[in-house]
């Protein structure tokens, strides 16, 4: 049996299971720990933090606490990405340890639960890792015709294009930092998005552990897991 873990409200989690159940597997969302687990059980976290796991196989067991935390890991183990503090420095950033959408950024706080410098991209992208290996590709567009000069998100007016061309030369560099950001922070999977401050240059936003995922995102993702009992 799979079980999709997830506590709060998630529509990645609820079209896993629908995806799961179309692929022919015993799948069910779960959304808190009172479960009795056979030995031959999965249990995927999909986006939650640590809790009292089960003695079954877990993916992303070892989620970070918090975004700031995950910014940490990812520096100590030398992985470019944003500078944080939990003071606030010079023009830096006020950020929520939870966010979600870049609702923090929209919100233009006064203060944060921590603070990153801001940097200045030519462009961004979303590599979904799984076990080491990129599963899908993408660069972020606009969705409308003006949206959000600094915030690329879905609520800034950004969306996600996945297209062989994404990244072009530098393709193969982008995916190899995201499969080592994913390795650092000790998760199966994750979706990294990362920034482009120049040519060949790149760092780290964040690591999603509940990224939206539809159409062939969807089908990658639920195929792996899949592929996890078969």
């Amino acid at each position: 049996m799979i079980y999709i873990y997830s506590p709060r409200k998630s529509d990645g989690a609820r079209h896993l299971v629908t995806e799961l159940k179309r692929l022919g597997m015993d799948v069910a969302r779960l959304v808190s720990m009172g479960q009795a687990f056979k030995p031959d059980d999965l249990l995927v976290n999909w986006g939650a933090g640590a809790v009292a796991w089960p003695a079954i196989t877990v993916l992303n067991k070892r989620r970070p606490a918090n975004k700031y935390k995950e910014l940490q890991v990812l520096s100590k183990n030398n992985i470019p990405c944003v500078n944080a503090s939990l003071t606030r420095q010079p023009g830096w950033l006020a950020r929520r340890y939870h966010h979600h959408e870049a609702n923090d950024l929209r919100a233009n706080l006064a203060t944060g639960d921590y603070y990153v410098e801001y940097r200045d991209t030519e462009a961004e992208f979303r590599v979904h890792v799984w076990k080491g290996l990129s599963i899908r590709f993408g660069v972020k567009i606009p969705r409308i015709p003006h949206p959000h000069p600094k915030w690329r998100s879905w609520s800034c007016g950004w969306r996600l294009a996945y297209t062989l061309d994404a990244g072009g030369e530098d393709r193969a560099a982008i995916r190899k930092l995201a499969a080592r950001a994913v390795q650092a922070l000790g998760l199966d999977f994750g979706a990294v998005d990362i920034g482009s401050a120049s040519k060949g240059k790149f760092f780290v936003f964040e690591v999603n552990t509940a990224p939206g995922i539809e159409g062939g995102t969807l089908v990658a993702y639920a195929n792996k897991i899949a592929g996890e009992i078969r």
